[in-house]
């Protein structure tokens, strides 16, 4: 995978084995926009935040926790 400044999410897509295809599908968005989404060249709305909150049953400030905001 190329960089992604989520790094929690990652761990998180990777503990479940899960693709960003899999995400995709669960959010209902194409992997391409996951891509994007992972790279922050787009936002998560606040709806794809809550499912990921309930896929990963973990905090969204964990979840989308940046690197790259310190």
């Amino acid at each position: 995978r190329s960089y992604s400044p989520y790094r929690n999410l990652i761990a998180e897509l990777d503990a479940h084995q899960l693709s960003y295809r899999a995400l995709g599908a669960l959010l209902g968005i194409s992997n391409m926009t996951v891509s994007g989404k992972m790279r922050c060249k787009q936002k998560f709305t606040a709806n794809e935040i809550a499912k990921l909150v309930e896929i990963f049953r973990k905090p969204a400030e964990y979840l989308l926790q940046r690197d790259d905001q310190n």
